[in-house]
C-alpha cells in the first residue's frame, strides 16, 4: 500500500517557512539533506546531524536559494546541531519544550521534499521509556509510511514543535524490526527542541572529549554499541590511551584508507569521530598528530603491535602510532548496552490510526 502524505496541521501554517532544507556535503561531492528549523529572527537554525558536522560546506535553503551556514555548536551525545546563516526577514518557529505526559504520543513528522521543496507530512508515534537516553525519544513509523531518511522537524497535532528526528543509528535502541510476518516497523530518533535551545542559549558540551560516534568491530563481526551512554563512557579511558605513545607505526594505505577497514586483516577496532581534532602525545607529552578519526587497533596477530591511528576522518587516515594493553576496552565495551528494540511496549495497531 503506497503512503498517504497528512495534511500540514493549522498550527503549522504561521510558521511552515521556518522548516527548511540543510545540506551535508558527502565524501563523494554530493549533497545529503535533511530538515532544519529556524528558532532565531538573527538567522540560528536547530537541526541533528548523525554524525559530527564538517566545519565547512554545510548549506541551508532560504526561500528556494541555498545559503552557507556556519556550525555554531554542537552536542555530541544527541547530535543536536546550531546553526547559523546570514539573512533576514526570516520565519521563527515557536518556541515550545516537550513533556511527554503518556507512553505513546501521536506525533506528525514534517520535512522538505528535495525536488519541489514543499513540506512532506507523515504520522508516527513519539514514545519515551526507561531506554531512552536522556533528551531523546523514538519515533515508530508505519512500514508504509514515507520516512525521513536523515531528519524532520517532529509537531504535536496541533502543530507545536516538539523535537527534531535524526537517524535511526543516533542511538542504540532504534532500527528495523518486524512486528509479524507482514508488518515492520521503523524506529527512528527523535531530540527534544530542549536540547537544541540550550545550544541557542549559550550551553557549550564538552565537544573535545566526547565523541559524536562510535563503532566497535572485528574482521567478521560488528557489536552495535554507538549511543549516548557508550559515547560518554569511551571519553575518559580513549583520552588516557591517547598520551604516552610510542613513535609512529609502519601500516600501509596511510594517507588514504587502511587495510582493516575492508575486514581484510585481524584484530579488533575502536573507532571515534569528533567534532573537533584530537590530540595524540607521545611519552614526552609532544604532540604526534592530531585528528577529528580516531581508531584503536589492537590484537591484530602474532609480532603486531597495537596501534591507535588519526586522520580527518576514516578514508585518510594520516598516521599511526605504538601503544599496548589496548585490549582493556574490550572489557569497558561488553559492559555498556547493545541494540534492543523498544517497539514491544507500544500496541502496534496505534500506528494503523495516521494511514488515510
Amino acid at each position: 500500500m503506497e503512503s498517504i502524505p497528512l495534511r500540514l496541521p493549522d498550527g503549522v501554517a504561521g510558521w511552515a517557512d521556518a522548516i527548511v532544507e540543510v545540506g551535508e556535503p558527502t565524501d563523494s561531492g554530493g549533497m545529503r539533506t535533511q530538515a532544519g528549523l529556524v528558532v532565531s529572527e538573527d538567522g540560528a537554525v536547530l537541526t541533528v546531524f548523525r554524525l559530527p558536522p564538517r566545519p565547512d560546506g554545510i548549506q541551508v535553503t532560504l526561500g528556494g536559494r541555498p545559503v552557507p551556514a556556519t556550525v555554531e555548536a554542537f552536542e555530541p551525545l544527541t547530535g543536536a546541531t546550531l546553526l547559523r546563516v546570514e539573512a533576514t526577514g526570516l520565519t521563527v518557529a515557536p518556541l515550545n519544550a516537550w513533556n511527554v505526559g503518556s507512553p505513546s504520543e501521536r506525533a506528525l513528522a514534517i520535512w522538505p521534499e528535495h525536488a519541489t521543496g514543499h513540506l512532506v507530512v507523515e504520522g508516527m508515534l513519539a514514545t519515551r521509556d526507561e531506554l531512552s537516553p536522556e533528551d531523546m525519544f523514538a519515533l515508530l513509523v508505519d512500514s508504509e509510511a514515507r520516512s525521513p531518511a536523515m531528519g524532520a522537524v517532529i509537531v504535536a497535532v496541533n502543530g507545536e514543535p516538539i523535537g527534531l528526528a535524526g537517524s535511526a543509528s543516533l542511538w542504540g535502541g532504534t532500527g528495523f524490526f518486524p512486528r509479524g510476518p507482514l508488518l515492520f516497523v521503523r524506529v527512528l530518533a527523535g531530540v527534544e527542541l530542549e536540547a537544541g535551545l540550550r545550544l541557542l542559549g549559550g550551553e557549550r558540551p564538552e565537544v573535545a572529549r566526547v565523541p559524536g560516534a562510535v563503532a566497535y568491530h572485528g574482521q567478521s563481526w560488528v557489536k552495535f554499541v554507538d549511543n549516548p551512554q557508550t559515547r560518554e563512557a569511551v571519553s575518559g579511558p580513549v583520552t588516557e590511551e591517547s598520551s604516552g605513545l610510542r613513535p609512529a607505526a609502519t601500516l600501509d594505505g596511510l594517507g588514504g584508507r587502511p587495510p582493516y577497514m575492508g575486514g581484510r586483516e585481524s584484530g579488533t577496532v575502536l573507532e571515534l569521530r569528533y567534532f573537533e581534532p584530537q590530540e595524540l602525545r607521545g611519552r614526552d607529552d609532544r604532540v604526534l598528530g592530531t585528528g577529528r578519526y580516531i581508531a584503536f587497533w589492537w590484537a591484530r596477530g602474532e609480532g603486531k603491535p597495537d596501534v591507535v591511528l588519526c586522520g580527518s576522518d576514516e578514508h585518510h587516515v594520516g598516521a599511526a602510532f605504538e601503544t599496548s594493553g589496548l585490549d582493556r576496552f574490550e572489557a569497558l565495551m561488553d559492559g555498556l548496552p547493545t541494540r534492543r528494540s523498544i517497539v514491544d511496549p507500544v500496541e502496534p495497531s496505534l500506528l494503523g490510526a495516521y494511514r488515510g
